[in-house]
């Protein structure tokens, strides 16, 4: 399930189909802390207990990003924050809030959302649920990720191939997916390109545009076949619900197949957008001229444009 919060008050909650239940406990029991301080500075201190499903905490003048470092280390958690809020100091004290009551506090009226999965006990049976991942809202700046097991952060820029892969296809919200498969060209001459149409292509099938179209313009540097690329690409061209996703597909089509592209492009000529439709005319022409050899070599079409830049993620 994910909530958002937004200034202090409840904004919308909604439920995600989760491919699989983590056998995690609910919460692990601990407490850490830290201190600073300098001559003529303020003191820095940072003490928190995550203990029965609660959070109390004594904090004086530290650093946002540092707390909730120290929550994802005590409570296995996930938490995407951008640098600015991270930098943000905070003050605070309070006993054996709940976990809702807790995170509320420490973000201080910042809008956030949270995810929760499902838990079982020790003998398998559920037993509630537990808070997974904390997002703090923001515009305009890069998520910075913190997480419970390595207890540090790292952004997409320097994350494996495999991280990547999981972020492109696992995660739960549109930003994280779109970003991956953004920061996935980073690999082109590093690995094969099949190993890259192993995340992409599943990608195209996702149930956001902007994931869609993030994937498709990496396949169309990759101009790869690996994975059923092309069979994922044909079908896109004729039924994705978007006209700029179809004329995309179109051109990749073409790109990589010439002349042999032409029934796809017949097929769209009965598209119901006209810019799809005109698409598959400019390009059906340029697949006869060349089966006829008459193709200008110079020749500077909708086939040759740089894909479109990905335009933001929206909040899901």
């Amino acid at each position: 399930m994910i909530c958002v919060y937004r200034d202090k008050g409840f904004k919308k909650c909604s439920m995600l189909i989760w491919g699989s239940v983590m056998l995690l406990l609910v919460l692990g029991v601990g407490t850490g802390g830290m201190a600073a301080e300098s001559p003529g500075q303020t003191p820095v201190s940072v003490d928190l207990t995550v203990k029965d499903k609660t959070i109390s905490a004594q904090i004086v003048n530290a650093p946002l990003g540092a707390i909730l470092a120290e929550l994802a280390r005590q409570a296995n958690l996930t938490i995407y924050i951008t640098e600015s809020d991270a930098k943000h100091t905070v003050s605070t004290r309070f006993k054996a809030l709940s976990m809702l009551d807790g995170i509320k506090e420490l973000l201080g009226g910042r809008s956030y959302a949270l995810v929760t999965e499902p838990t079982v006990s020790a003998d398998g049976k559920p037993s509630g649920s537990r808070v997974s991942q904390i997002r703090v809202l923001s515009k305009g700046e890069a998520y910075t990720t913190i997480t419970g097991d390595k207890n540090a952060a790292s952004t997409s820029e320097n994350k494996t191939l495999a991280e990547l892969q999981r972020d492109a296809l696992e995660a739960s919200d549109v930003e994280t997916r779109q970003t991956a498969l953004e920061t996935l060209s980073k690999y082109r001459g590093e690995v094969p390109d099949a190993e890259i149409a192993e995340i992409v292509v599943p990608a195209l099938q996702d149930t956001a545009e902007t994931v869609r179209i993030a994937a498709v313009n990496l396949l169309h540097r990759v101009m790869t076949w690996e994975e059923g690329a092309g069979d994922y690409l044909v079908e896109m061209a004729q039924k994705d619900a978007s006209p700029n996703l179809r004329i995309k597909a179109l051109r990749i089509l073409f790109a990589a197949q010439g002349a042999d592209a032409q029934d796809h492009m017949l097929r769209s000529l009965q598209d119901p957008d006209p810019g799809v439709r005109k698409t598959a005319q400019k390009l059906l022409e340029r697949a006869e001229a060349m089966a006829n050899g008459d193709e200008d070599e110079d020749e500077t079409d909708d086939n040759q444009e740089q894909p479109e830049a990905t335009p933001p993620a929206q909040q899901q």
